[in-house]
Parts: C-alpha cells; structure tokens; sequence
C-alpha cells in the first residue's frame, strides 16, 4: 500500500493535478528557442529560417493576450472540471476526522508546533515539488513556503507581467481552514475507512487546485486594472474598499460561473451504472443519492461561498498592494465578496 502512495506522489511532481505540467502552466504555454549554426546557411536553408521565423512570430503570444480577460476566463473555466474531478475522488472515502486532528498523532514541524497528518503531507508533498519548481511558477502557491527547500533545477523564466510580488498575498491558510471546517463535512459520509493515505492524498489534489483557481485572481485584478486604472487608484486612496468590491464584482458572470459549475457537477458526478441517473440532488449537507457521486449543487455552493469570494479577496489584497497602499483586513470587506443567491432563481 506504501509503494502505491509514493508512486503516486512520484506521478505528481511531474504533473500537475489536472495532468499537465505545473512547468508550462495554462498561463504559460511557451518556450524560447535558441538556434546556432556552425556554417552560413545556404539560400534553401534560409528560405526555411525565414518561414519557421515568421510562424514563430504568429506563434508568439503578447502578454496583453494573456491578461485580456477573456483570457483568463478561458483558464478560469478550465479550472473547473480539476477541482469537480478532485471533489469526486475525495468523495468516494469516509470523512476520516483522524487525519484532520492535531491530538490523533506526534508529527510536529520543524519548529515543533503540532501537526494534523493532512498538514504533515501537505508539507512533505509541497518540499518534493518545491525541489523541481513548482513554486516559482505565477500560478502556483504553496500553502507552507516558509517550509519549503530551494529548487534543484534551474528556475525558468516566466515574463514578468505581474509588478506586485508573488508571495505578498497568499490566501492558502483561508482555503485549508474552510477546506477542513466546511466542505469535507458536506463532500463525505461520515465514519472511518481507514484508507487515510489515499484520503490524504485527493485532500492534496482538492486544496492545490482550490488555490491555483483562487489566486489566479491576481491576474484578473491585473487585467481590471489595466483597463481603469484611475479608478481604482482613486478608490483605494480614498480608502473606499467597498466601493473597489463594487467595481471588481460583475454579477452576471458570477452567475454564470455556479450555474456552469451546476451543469458539470452533475453531468461529471453521474453514477452511469444507475438506473435512474437524472435524480434530483439529496438533502443539503449530504452526498447525492443514487445517481451522484457527489451533490451537485454542493459544487455550485463551494464557488459562491468559498471560490467567489476568497478570489475577490485576493483581487482586493492584489489591487492594494499595487498601488502601494497596505491592503484592509478582510473583516472589512469580506461580507461583500459572496457570490450572488440568486443563480437559480427564475430558470426556464
């Protein structure tokens, strides 16, 4: 059973959890190329140099194409069958409380403090992939990098289309908490299977997906930026934070989003093999019943409660910095970042 866990772990330092490589993220799917010849090319070689530079140069993608919204939004909504996929095989296991609780076990990190066994492989997990740079990606946040070695492999260099630094906001203490405190308890039944390591590992899954949707937010407050700057500098002076969540938040794609996570949820989360595979979702705070491997509307609330607000947070936090201006506490302003109750009401 050990080896199965750690071939898993393995699988994962070269893929990311939507299987691609978390060194060309969705982002940042380009290399730079660089060519030398020993010997002046000929008048056929140059004609095609001259071609394969001109399909270079068409293939060549502006950082005002990565930071259009339509863009990000286009990566945003990928995000969306990972972290569906991941809640799927995190369901199919009890709750197992015992990986969650500090008392149930003697880990301690390097300082000493306590450690629950999610937490203890979550830091083990994030050093593997610390060592070959996942890290240094934009996209990527560790939840323990003050833990977390230096890569091994030479660090890659993404352009710089972001002027705010990386790790001046990370939100992965939040998405834990509410990972653990709120949506295992919904997500599985309750008891104890014992299959704690491979419960673990899809927790891993689940929450680094969590975080790479969220914190792409940063982006999206750059692309928001960008397009009214004067705004927002006006605004954050002045200290209006409601006024900056006012102006970050379009209901209607907010919307969008929990009736598109709705639909995935449950044409993604059908039991096939049932005989009656349209049957509406179970009680809230249950797993759907014959027919779901997960409720569906489960997803839909986990981007209005948990998603759709902890992006806003990091949107605000990022906007703030960029201006130079220290960021509110989110006590302030958090009430104001959930998305819409309305999605689905007055459906046709």
């Amino acid at each position: 059973m050990l080896v199965s866990y750690f071939l898993l772990l393995l699988i994962t330092l070269v893929m990311t959890d939507e299987g691609e490589s978390f060194e060309s993220s969705s982002m940042f799917r380009w290399t730079s190329k660089k060519c030398s010849s020993s010997s002046p090319p000929s008048s056929s070689s140059s004609a095609q140099m001259m071609s394969k530079q001109q399909q270079n140069d068409e293939d060549m993608i502006k950082t005002s194409q990565i930071l259009s919204l339509d863009s990000i939004r286009s990566t945003l909504v990928r995000q969306e069958e990972t972290i569906i996929f991941a809640m799927i095989e995190r369901a199919q296991f009890r709750k197992n409380d015992v990986i969650y609780n500090l008392k149930e076990n003697h880990l301690r990190n390097v300082y000493g403090a306590p450690l629950s066994f999610l937490e203890w492989m979550l830091i083990e997990t994030e050093k593997l992939h610390s060592k070959v740079r996942r890290y240094t990606s934009p996209e990527e946040h560790a939840f323990f990098p003050h833990l977390l070695p230096p890569p091994i492999l030479q660090v890659l260099d993404y352009p710089k289309i972001l002027p705010v630094d990386k790790n001046a906001v990370n939100v992965n203490g939040e998405v834990l908490r509410w990972y653990v405190e709120k949506i295992i308890d919904r997500l599985c039944i309750p008891g104890d299977d014992e299959q704690h390591g491979s419960t673990v590992l899809c927790d891993i899954a689940s929450l680094q997906a969590l975080s790479r949707r969220i914190h792409l937010g940063k982006f999206v407050a750059e692309s928001k930026f960008q397009e009214d700057d004067e705004t927002y500098r006006k605004l954050i002076q002045e200290g209006n934070v409601a006024g900056v969540v006012a102006k970050l938040t379009n209901q209607e794609v907010e919307r969008n989003v929990l009736r598109r996570a709705f639909v995935k949820a449950s044409t993604y989360g059908q039991d096939i093999v049932s005989t009656n595979p349209t049957t509406p979702p179970g009680p809230t705070g249950r797993p759907g019943p014959v027919g779901y491997k997960i409720e569906p509307m489960l997803i839909a609330d986990i981007y209005r409660d948990l998603i759709i607000p902890l992006t806003k947070d990091v949107e605000v936090r990022y906007l703030y910095h960029r201006c130079g201006v220290p960021p509110p506490t989110p006590d302030l302003y958090y009430s104001l970042c959930r998305g819409p109750t309305d999605a689905f009401e007055n459906l046709t």
